[in-house]
């Protein structure tokens, strides 16, 4: 693969990748406890990080699809 070749198919494939961790982090924020887990501490943290790592992976997606 020459240059030219990897540079045109990089930006599909991180723009690829950056959809798939968007789609598991917004998945894993809307995973819904057990009855006996709701008012599990460990569940609510990691509910919020995984909902700011999508928010901060959006906000990533849009910088990089505008070229900024």
């Amino acid at each position: 693969m020459n240059i030219s070749e990897f540079e045109r198919t990089k930006p599909v494939e991180t723009m690829q990748e950056l959809n798939r961790l968007i789609n598991k982090y917004t998945n894993i924020s809307k995973d819904e406890a057990s009855e006996e887990d709701v008012s599990s501490s460990v569940h609510f943290v990691t509910s919020r990080l995984s909902e700011e790592v999508k928010d901060d992976l959006v906000r990533f997606r849009s910088i990089f699809h505008t070229g900024t």
